[in-house]
């Protein structure tokens, strides 16, 4: 009888082990599909601004430096200040085209200016609204099937931006710029990052700011010269040698003797007067 009693005892937890693992298993998948959902479409640009040190949700377009990343593309020959904007689709699946609208958001540029989320510590800037006659938009995009992204270029008005900085009180602009994906496989916790809340301050990233750095290789008398300018688009270095100018970005330079020399870089840019920075520079 207790061998009887251990046997049915053994197949009933048996039983309900299996019952425990597939409820389990069903459980898993309802959490995986809350977790992971199907597809989420957000801006990248929105993702950098809100995610990270010092984020504050807001894309500024940073000055250009010679040989780093840039968030804005200048156009001198159609005259456009082009900002790289992009679409990004995530999830457990990158199935389907996708169609997707941008729009431009005025309202949340707005409701940030009453809020005097773009103010600054010098009374003499104001922020304001980018005007539509000064930009383009695509209005829609495709991300296309089994691909995670889709770039688009936020075309300015260069002439526009270089007339600005002729304004009393100085200018800064910011637009909105947001994507609405045309699909039901979604995720609505991701609409915040469906924004790109974008701010240019023609100042910063039109005029030219000449920097330097330099390393001498002590066995040739060769100084080599890094080159840190802010938008700069050409160059004229003097080694102070009397040798010939040098327009190379980045270039180096072989010194005939040992000595103390100044160097000289001019950096002109888009808009404003050229930009002069000098350093001393010692070969032994």
């Amino acid at each position: 009888m207790k061998k009887y009693l251990f046997f049915s005892n053994f197949w009933a937890l048996l039983f309900l082990g299996f019952v425990v693992l597939f409820a389990s298993c069903d459980q898993q998948g309802l959490i995986g599909e809350a977790i992971y959902p199907t597809q989420n479409f957000y801006m990248s640009q929105a993702a950098v601004a809100t995610v990270g040190p010092g984020a504050n949700g807001i894309y500024t377009i940073t000055p250009r430096i010679e040989g780093v990343a840039t968030r804005f593309i200048i156009d001198a020959a159609t005259k456009k200040f082009n900002v790289p904007l992009g679409v990004i689709r995530s999830g457990v699946s990158l199935d389907g085209d996708v169609d997707v609208s941008v729009l431009t958001n005025t309202d949340t540029i707005n409701k940030l200016i009453a809020l005097n989320k773009f103010a600054v510590a010098d009374p003499a800037v104001t922020t304001e609204l980018l005007p539509a006659s000064a930009f383009t938009l695509p209005g829609s995009l495709t991300v296309k099937d089994g691909e995670s992204n889709a770039n688009f270029i936020l075309p300015i008005d260069l002439n526009f931006l270089i007339n600005s900085l002729n304004d009393n009180p100085k200018k800064r602009y910011a637009m909105g710029v947001s994507i609405k994906p045309n699909t039901n496989a979604d995720n609505p916790q991701i609409v915040p990052l469906r924004t790109t809340v974008i701010l240019i301050d023609p100042a910063q990233v039109l005029l030219a700011a000449a920097n330097f750095s330099s390393f001498v290789y002590t066995e040739t008398k060769t100084g080599n010269f890094s080159n840190g300018t802010a938008n700069g688009v050409s160059y004229s270095w003097n080694f102070g040698d009397g040798s010939p100018a040098e327009t190379t970005a980045s270039p180096s330079h072989k010194y005939a003797a040992a000595g103390t020399y100044t160097v000289t870089l001019t950096a002109t840019g888009v808009a404003g007067p050229p930009s002069v920075k000098t350093a001393s520079i010692v070969i032994p």
